[in-house]
């Protein structure tokens, strides 16, 4: 299935925006620093000539030099409190904040609002536009998830049954 943005869901039968009240959970992914550095490093640990072949950084050493720095997900954590989200939680590496809010503090915060949507046979929510933050955060955030219920991560995992499984690992 091909991924629909809010702004598609409106031409194809979204109707009206949601209640300003309905609870809106968010996750607001952070960039990464020092990218380039990363990416050869993850080269080189890889690498068998290179000395830094199998010596991985460890998390002290990834947050240090390519998390976000505790100010910068300080200002996402205000930014979000001064716009009515609660139940802040940053993940220990640092790379992402979940909160909780309504679509009204969504609409607030992100500049856009999230309408419901009728589409084969489905119901929904989704943005009916691109999340804006603003610009001191530009620099920050990676993207704004959760903003939809179209699109939902389903398990790759397909439970078989066990004389299936033998066959195949028999090969």
């Amino acid at each position: 299935k091909p991924f629909v943005t809010g702004p598609q869901l409106l031409a194809r039968g979204a109707t009206n925006e949601v209640a300003p009240g309905q609870t809106a959970d968010v996750l607001i992914s952070l960039k990464l620093r020092n990218e380039a550095t990363l990416k050869a490093l993850a080269h080189d640990v890889n690498d068998p000539r290179s000395p830094h072949y199998r010596k991985y950084p460890t998390s002290e050493q990834f947050l240090a030099d390519h998390a976000p720095t505790q100010a910068q997900v300080d200002a996402v954590v205000r930014y979000l409190r001064q716009n009515g989200f609660i139940d802040i939680d940053v993940a220990p590496n640092r790379l992402l904040v979940s909160a909780r809010g309504t679509a009204g503090t969504v609409k607030a915060a992100f500049n856009t609002p999230l309408v419901h949507y009728q589409l084969a046979g489905r119901s929904g929510f989704a943005n009916s536009g691109k999340a804006q933050v603003p610009r001191a955060l530009g620099g920050i955030v990676c993207s704004v998830l959760g903003l939809q219920n179209v699109a939902r991560a389903r398990p790759m995992l397909r439970v078989g049954d066990v004389a299936e499984a033998r066959t195949l690992a028999a090969g």
